[in-house]
Formats: structure tokens, C-alpha cells, sequence
């Protein structure tokens, strides 16, 4: 009797640490729910216990990074297809696109419930903002075909020879920002985003130096020199000055160094000047006259370096304004690559007058 017993007890113990060992140690409670997320993947596994069945079921967990950042798309090569999903918290995003010379690229946006945003084809060379969305909270799809090849365009060697979609709110200047440097002052973008176009002076977007070199959209015979960047704000477009007026004004930056650096040509006209505003007043306005340098009237192509002193602004917030109130005949103005500077870089001869008021 006694043998019987204890031959029970241990037959009852190992039982005991048999469901002990198949359970990880853990007596799950009815109507209890456990959850183990591997940390080597990204499945989650949800096991329900309750009172009537038991049921194990699997997740995947899809982590999108943010849309402003992560929905980037971009290809040199013809014929491909790439897409990306993010996520965004809401707000303005901008959608950049660009496209290979003699190609297109095609854009398809969609949110998550497959409602269409933006389904179109781009054929501009260079990134330019196409719209500025105000989208809400959610996960959205960017989707990015390239087009054919016809033939290797000419100035396959232009730093915008790519094609670009991509999301994005860094280039999205708002009316109340204030910078410590000029936003978008070198147009890197291609496009004057950040800066407010009024009239017909400057049409709608930078001049691509380098591409009009080398489609001789350019004066005098001779390709343009002496740039720095590769977009410049323009009055002249290919053999011919822009037939209007109008203003080019930046965003608001404040003066955090006492120079501003920048290049330019311009011949001296009392109608052609570039403007320091500050609450939208004219503080300092000043005169250039780059065709002076040289008695050669070839040198008109030539970008030369300029500088504008922003001591008594120091610290204030201001605008740049670039003016043109009337048109003379082979009377232009070229100018970009604006930056705050600790030291000047002027070349002499350049500035004709400079009022500080």
C-alpha cells in the first residue's frame, strides 16, 4: 500500500513537470491575453484563451517610415518601375518630380484606402514642385514608372539627369518662416519654391545654365562663365530679354552674418536693382554694372561675385528683392547663389551704387 503511493505521487509529479516544461512555466488565466513579438522578425503572435476555444492567429506588423522623409524615389535608368509606402502624421507635404530629357516620368499617388491623389506624367528636366498637399493622417503609396530612351539627350552630363518623385516638406517654405540663411538661395531645387514671382521678369522658374550652354541659349555667341550653381533667376531667355517687369522676393532669413554673398550680371540701369526689404520697406538698394569691367561687350555672359553689407540689419529679419520696373533692349539681369557670409567676395568694379536708408 505504502510502495502504491508513492509510486502514485511520482507519477503525479512528473505530469506535473511535464506541463510545466510544455507551458514556458505561465498558467495563462481564462480570458487572458499573452503576446510574444519576435525580436528577429517582424510577426507577432496573439494567443486568446478563454472560456470556449482557444485560438492562435498571426500578424504581420508593417512599420513605414515618414513619408517626409522615406518616399524617395530615384532612377537614372529607362523603363523601371519603383514604389514606396509611408506613413504620414498630416499636414503639407510637396510632391518633386523630375524627368530624363526626350523621356517622361510617371507619378501615382494613392492614399490607403487606393483613393487617388496624383496620377500624371512629367516631362520637365530638373526637379520642380508640382503641388503642395495638405494630406491627412495615414499611410500613402508613391509610385514611379520611367519612361522610354528615344536617344542619349546631348547634355547627359547636366546634373539633373535623373528621374526624381519624391515626398517631401524641408522645400516647403511657409509665408511666416523665418531662416538663418536665404532659403533656396542657389535654386538648387530648379525651381523659385521659397520665393514669390510677380510679373513676367523671371518667368516661373530658374535658368539652367549649364543646359543652355548646351542648347546655346545664351548672348553674345558666347556660353555663359563664371557660375557657381547651376540655376540662376533670369531676364534673359535664349536670344532673347524677358518682354516684361516684375519681382523675384525670397523668403524672410535673419541677417546672422554681416555680408551677403551672391553673383550677377547686370548692366547699370535705374530700372534693374536688387532690394534688401525689412516689414516689406526697402532698407538698402543697390546697383550693379557688370558690363563696365570690360570694354568688351562679350563679357556680358560672365557671372561675377557680389556683395551687399548687412551690418545695420544685423540680427533683423529681411527679404532680397530682385526689380526689374522696365525693359531696354539687351538690358538683363542674371543673379543667384545668395548665402550669408562672415567676409565679402566682391570683385571690384561691380556695385555702381548702394543706398542704405
Amino acid at each position: 500500500m505504502h510502495k502504491g503511493l508513492v509510486a502514485y505521487i511520482i507519477i503525479i509529479a512528473i505530469i506535473i513537470l511535464l506541463w510545466y516544461f510544455s507551458t514556458g512555466f505561465s498558467v495563462p488565466q481564462v480570458g487572458h491575453t499573452t503576446t510574444t513579438i519576435s525580436k528577429k522578425s517582424t510577426t507577432t503572435t496573439v494567443t486568446i484563451i478563454n472560456t470556449t476555444n482557444n485560438t492562435t492567429k498571426n500578424y504581420t506588423n508593417k512599420t513605414y517610415l515618414s513619408c517626409a522623409t522615406a518616399a524617395y524615389l530615384y532612377s537614372s535608368s529607362f523603363n523601371t518601375t519603383q514604389s514606396v509606402k509611408c506613413s504620414w502624421g498630416g499636414g503639407e507635404l510637396g510632391l518633386w518630380v523630375s524627368s530624363i530629357n526626350n523621356s517622361y516620368t510617371h507619378v501615382n499617388l494613392v492614399n490607403a484606402n487606393n483613393s487617388t491623389i496624383v496620377n500624371r506624367t512629367f516631362t520637365n528636366l530638373c526637379p520642380i514642385l508640382y503641388k503642395d498637399y495638405n494630406l491627412s493622417a495615414g499611410t500613402y503609396s508613391l509610385t514611379m514608372q520611367t519612361g522610354p530612351a528615344s536617344h542619349i539627350p546631348s547634355n547627359s552630363s547636366s546634373p539633373c539627369y535623373f528621374f526624381l518623385a519624391t515626398l517631401n516638406t524641408s522645400l516647403l517654405p511657409h509665408s511666416n518662416s523665418v531662416y538663418t540663411n536665404v532659403f533656396n538661395g542657389n535654386f538648387s531645387t530648379g525651381s523659385f519654391a521659397g520665393w514669390n514671382v510677380t510679373g513676367l521678369a523671371f518667368k516661373k522658374k530658374p535658368l539652367d545654365l549649364p543646359a543652355a550652354n548646351a542648347n546655346s541659349c545664351y548672348p553674345e555667341n558666347t556660353p555663359w562663365s563664371g557660375y557657381n550653381a547651376t540655376y540662376y533667376a533670369s531676364t534673359y531667355y535664349c536670344n532673347m530679354t524677358t518682354q516684361g517687369v516684375g519681382n523675384l522676393t525670397s523668403s524672410q532669413f535673419t541677417v546672422t552674418q554681416p555680408f551677403l554673398n551672391f553673383q550677377i550680371i547686370s548692366y547699370y540701369s535705374p530700372y534693374i536693382y536688387v532690394e534688401i526689404l525689412r516689414n516689406n520697406t526697402p532698407a538698402i538698394k543697390a546697383y550693379f554694372n557688370t558690363y563696365r569691367i570690360s570694354n568688351s561687350s562679350t563679357q556680358t555672359f560672365m557671372l561675377r561675385n557680389a556683395t551687399i553689407p548687412l551690418i545695420t540689419l544685423y540680427g533683423k529679419t529681411v527679404r532680397i528683392r530682385l526689380v526689374v520696373t522696365e525693359v531696354q533692349e539687351h538690358e538683363y539681369m542674371v543673379a543667384g547663389d545668395f548665402r550669408l557670409s562672415s567676409t565679402p567676395n566682391q570683385q571690384p568694379g561691380i556695385p555702381y551704387n548702394i543706398t542704405i536708408t
